[in-house]
């Protein structure tokens, strides 16, 4: 058999010869890594997923808090002062499982005036306190 001539340099490093094949293994590897974190389980849920904190607050009560565009607060769509729909809240917080809050803002309010008062419900409601956008067809 007739030998052919290797370019310069090819064939007196064995050094890289010598990794090529751990680097055909790493790679397996990852992709292994890989399959295993993105496959889910026969249950459809994925198995690192955390959902414990997610699964009782969906099966809570909901309380929506609206402020409307001349600073007026609803509580489930009855007129409520701010103090005491804070008040409200805070002592919520004390009882296991409280209902969820979801806080609906006009879009005619400043940002600075929304984000304000969102902070002020979440600080007396903690996390079960959300905010939803207002859309054009949704005003409160």
């Amino acid at each position: 058999m007739a030998e052919f001539p290797c370019p310069e340099g090819w064939g007196r490093s064995s050094a890289i010869s010598g990794l090529i094949p751990l680097i055909d293994v790493l790679l397996v590897l990852l992709c292994f890594l890989v399959w295993i974190a993105l496959a889910p389980t026969s249950s459809g849920r994925h198995p690192l997923a955390s959902s414990q904190s997610l699964a009782p607050a969906r099966n809570l009560p909901l309380k929506v808090v609206a402020l409307s565009s001349r600073g007026h607060w609803f509580l489930n769509g009855q007129a409520i002062k701010k103090n005491e729909l804070l008040i409200h809240l805070k002592s919520e917080s004390n009882i296991p499982n409280p209902p969820r809050v979801l806080f609906l803002a006009s879009e005619n309010l400043p940002a600075e005036t929304v984000g304000t008062s969102f902070q002020q419900l979440k600080a007396k409601g903690g996390e079960r306190v959300r905010l939803r956008l207002p859309s054009p067809g949704n005003q409160p």
